[in-house]
């Protein structure tokens, strides 16, 4: 660099900007933390952040400039990622908000008309229009179902799960979805990888990132998986800022596609957010991943770039050993009081219908200070208690240990649409029944009728 310009190390659209900077220093002032760009030796650019001030003789006159450029690089990503990790988690809690919301509606909307449809003769004319009604209300709860995912907002069944396993036992799911053109790859580690997840939602990772992977190769491709051990200490390098240190199962899904612009990764896992024509995509699937991966303790990345296709890479923590499996013990299937407790009116006035259709005998409580009052004081020999998770004053599940403590041995059966409770527990206990709002009076009785003794 000796005896040539400064201006060799600035990029020609930064030339002015650097002019400036020198003559504010020629003025006597002085800048820092000033965030601009720099050429390296091989014509790449490199985020800098400048210090400088003026550099003086005895008699005070400016000589020359003093200034320190660092590298920044590794410091905006970092930012970049925090950011968006912060955005996402901002828009999955307003998901999870409206998913709750929504799932009471449909609770009422398909339980009525589920209703209305058994007191119909089979050839009654409106029986179609329910059909039809029912298979909305569906629709609708696959999609809050999905926003709940997102949002992390879903209760999940954990197990120990081997990921190799589980791959093994879905190759004839996911070869179909890369039929034709399209062929999948697997290598998977030599050693067990043990997870602890809900294998249903592990399962519909899989086939979002493969059917993913299949449609970013509209020409054909190879779809890779791969499974590996990572340890994450002190000083490796870290795909996110957030994942701890520790031992992790890698799944790693590559494509050989069209890849993705940066600007699209950076929008990946928002929910409805999509590259395909309208109509073609909920722009759900990605979105679903992340939370899925999220919720399970796990990171999700992405590594692309346009025309060399994309690789996501999960982190699972890793569980080393299987826990021993236990029977739940079932209640007497003759139970016929039901304390309901569920705080929105809608979907409590829904309930008691359904309970009585099932000849149960209903007490209901709106709050969980009403249940544990009626507990003590009612009359009637309560069976089962059937609770809501979100509820105010305290959780359902806080509500069901409260019970637990006064009449050891009461059956206990959870319903939600999305549970406050999952963030402190992540998941409930092995053996305890949940039901998924909005249900079916069919998956009612058959919750009630099998709930374990706590």
């Amino acid at each position: 660099m000796i005896g040539t310009s400064f201006e060799r190390l600035v990029p020609d659209d930064r030339v002015e900007e650097m002019r400036a900077n020198l003559a504010r220093i020629s003025r006597g002032e002085a800048f820092t933390q000033f965030r601009t760009v720099r050429l390296k030796r091989d014509g790449s650019l490199v985020e800098v952040e400048l210090t400088g001030s003026p550099v003086r003789n005895d008699a005070g006159t400016i000589l020359g400039v003093s200034a320190i450029v660092r590298d920044v690089t590794a410091q905006k990503r970092l930012a970049e990622q925090v950011q968006h990790a912060q955005r996402l988690k901002s828009i999955g809690r307003l998901a999870g908000g409206v998913a709750h919301d929504f799932n009471n509606l449909l609770m009422a909307i398909s339980g009525y008309a589920e209703l209305v449809m058994l007191d119909l003769p089979e050839d009654a004319p409106g029986r179609e229009d329910l059909r039809a009604l029912l298979t909305a209300a569906d629709r609708g709860a696959r999609l809050t179902r999905q926003l709940l995912a997102f949002g992390r907002r879903q209760v999940l069944h954990a197990v120990p799960l081997d990921l190799n396993t589980v791959l093994r036992e879905m190759e004839g799911v996911l070869r179909p979805l890369t039929a034709g053109d399209v062929t999948l790859q697997t290598r998977l580690g030599t050693e067990a990888m043990m997870v602890q997840a809900d294998r249903a939602q592990i399962e519909q990772v899989l086939v979002n990132l493969v059917a993913n992977a299949r449609d970013a190769m509209p020409r054909g491709g190879v779809v890779s998986i791969e499974t590996d051990h990572i340890t994450i200490g002190e000083t490796t390098p870290r795909p996110h800022p957030s994942v701890q240190q520790g031992d992790y199962v890698r799944l790693t899904v590559r494509d050989t596609g069209i890849g993705m612009h940066p600007e699209v990764q950076a929008r990946l896992f928002e929910p409805f957010f999509t590259t395909k024509p309208r109509g073609q995509s909920t722009g759900m699937g990605l979105a679903t991943v992340y939370g899925i991966v999220k919720q399970s303790g796990g990171f999700i990345t992405v590594e692309s770039e346009w025309g060399r296709g994309s690789v996501f890479r999960v982190l699972l923590p890793v569980r080393a050993t299987a826990l021993p499996g236990a029977e739940a013990q079932r209640s007497d299937p003759g139970a016929r009081t039901v304390l309901l407790v569920e705080d929105d009116e809608g979907v409590r006035r829904m309930a008691i219908v359904m309970l009585e259709r099932l000849h149960f005998t209903v007490i209901e409580a709106p709050a969980p200070s009403d249940a544990i009052r009626l507990l003590r004081e009612s009359a009637h020999r309560v069976d089962l208690v059937l609770t809501d998770i979100s509820l105010p004053e305290m959780t359902g599940i806080q509500l069901g240990e409260i019970i637990a403590s006064q009449r050891p041995g009461l059956p206990i059966v959870y319903m939600s649409g999305f549970a406050d409770a999952v963030e402190r527990h992540q998941n409930l206990e092995p053996g305890v029944n949940f039901l998924q709002k909005p249900f079916s009076i069919d998956a009612l009785a058959k919750a009630l009728r099998g709930a374990p003794v706590r």
